[in-house]
């Protein structure tokens, strides 16, 4: 979120103009995300070729609903086919994502508050859901150099700005990373092991760790 809102400042600084179908474009990926299965399906296709029935096994979810949301996938245009292949009798479909789920700030600010807080859920659960499988394995433990960091901050809102700043610069320098080692993943998903980098920007509601429930307006 952080990158687009860098992005926007530069747009609107330099006075140009979006491109044509870029709403259209938001509003596919806004919905590509908006629901568990498809921000899973999501992100094993980002990382390689797969399979809805692969992927089903991989979930632990009914082929039958992985599927769905493939097809939901499909329909918007964030993945695509790449080949068939004749399984156990039967002619399997191998997709690949082709539309990074990356929602804007024009596109943030103009989602109602429910839809932003689902979305946010939804990035939690998935950050939430690899920390604590990596913590079970034992990946957590093994890695001498990972590094976690805290930071309350109290700051006036030219502060908020840099650090919102810092981490869209930060988004750009992991992409560009990410572009010059990668290591193509395998479609039984051998291969360099993922790593996750997190960041979040966010004010604290308050001391409580309680689990409330969300605010239905």
């Amino acid at each position: 979120m952080a990158k687009a809102v860098k992005k926007a400042k530069k747009a609107e600084a330099s006075g140009k103009k979006p491109r044509q179908g870029r709403a259209t474009e938001e509003r596919k990926v806004a919905h590509s995300v908006n629901h568990p299965v498809r921000l899973d399906v999501l992100s094993i296709l980002f990382e390689r070729i797969a399979s809805p029935n692969e992927m089903a096994n991989q979930l632990r979810v009914a082929l039958g609903t992985v599927s769905f949301h493939v097809t939901e996938l499909v329909r918007d245009g964030v993945i695509e086919l790449v080949k068939t292949e004749q399984r156990r009798g039967a002619i399997e479909h191998y997709y690949r994502a082709c539309v990074k789920p990356e929602i804007t700030a024009k596109e943030w600010k103009a989602m109602p508050k429910p839809a932003r807080r689902e979305i946010a859920r939804l990035a939690l659960h998935a950050i939430f859901a690899d920390s604590l499988s990596s913590l079970r394995q034992g990946k957590l433990a093994a890695e001498d150099d990972m590094y976690v960091a805290w930071i309350p901050m109290a700051v006036d809102d030219a502060g908020r700005d840099k650090v919102t700043d810092l981490q869209a610069e930060m988004l750009e320098r992991l992409e560009e990373i990410k572009a010059e080692h990668a290591v193509p993943q395998t479609e039984d998903g051998d291969g360099a092991p993922v790593r996750v980098a997190v960041t979040m920007w966010f004010e604290r509601g308050g001391l409580s760790r309680s689990m409330d429930p969300l605010p239905t307006d």
